[in-house]
């Protein structure tokens, strides 16, 4: 019995190595990460040495809208660090947007830099990507519709920046969507940044006529602090939930 016991949990081992390898070798992406900075530089100095160390990541664009919190990372080989202050105060958070066409890669990982995804999310992204042409996934989901914007809803029809991977070339197309769009991206300026993701998810889904993937898996938060939703959080979803009617009209 105690033979049978370790055969088959020999046999078990044997079958997680094996569908794990399975796995990795399917993941063939390299990709660039674009990170947006501005109030929270210590969050780089947590996130930065996590993400370097990720195999399917070969760069990764740090892009500072402060002047004020401006620091270099030289120790990281991958990182590129971009003084975006023009752009920050022209575009907002809408700036990742417009740098995506100058990323080295044909693959783009989106973050905010109070999160970091695990290395097996990112590949379970990647994985996802690569099956489905012209995709846009991450983990983070709402549902934004004419009647407003739910965090809690069961039905989702959206996924949100702070972890979103799609190709360059999505990005770019929605990027120039977004922009013809000119009531609804007026108002995401006049919001300072607030709502660029739903407008990006708005415009995705009527150029490619599908909806975002949801892929499930773990990250961590670092500090949230100095943002959007933290700092006056009632105001953020009430703009949040008037943009959602009003793109949906």
């Amino acid at each position: 019995m105690y033979i049978i016991i370790l055969l088959i949990i020999s046999i078990f081992f044997i079958f997680i190595w094996k569908l794990s390898n399975v796995y990795k070798s399917h993941v063939t992406k390299t990709i660039s990460v674009i990170i947006l900075n501005y109030n929270r530089p210590h969050n780089l100095k947590k996130s930065l040495p996590i993400l370097e160390k990720f195999e399917n990541i070969s760069e990764i664009v740090v892009l500072h809208g402060n002047v004020n919190t401006f620091s270099e990372h030289k120790t990281f080989s991958k990182v590129k660090d971009v003084k975006d202050f023009e752009n920050n105060d022209k575009y907002y958070t809408l700036r990742r947007f417009l740098y995506a066409k100058k990323c080295k890669f044909d693959t783009i990982l989106f973050l905010d830099d109070d999160i970091v995804p695990s290395e097996t999310l990112l590949k379970k992204l990647i994985l996802k990507n690569q099956k489905n042409v012209n995709s846009c996934v991450g983990p983070i989901a709402r549902l934004c519709n004419r009647k407003g914007y739910y965090s809690l809803s069961r039905k989702k029809n959206i996924v949100l920046t702070p972890i979103l991977l799609c190709s360059k070339k999505v990005a770019c197309k929605v990027w120039e969507q977004m922009k013809n769009n000119e009531k609804m991206f007026k108002t995401v300026i006049d919001n300072k940044g607030n709502g660029e993701d739903l407008l990006f998810q708005h415009e995705y889904k009527k150029l490619y006529q599908k909806s975002p993937l949801v892929v499930h898996g773990k990250y961590d938060l670092l500090d949230t602090g100095n943002g959007f939703s933290t700092t006056n959080t009632i105001n953020h979803y009430k703009i949040r939930n008037k943009f959602c009617r009003d793109l949906n009209r």
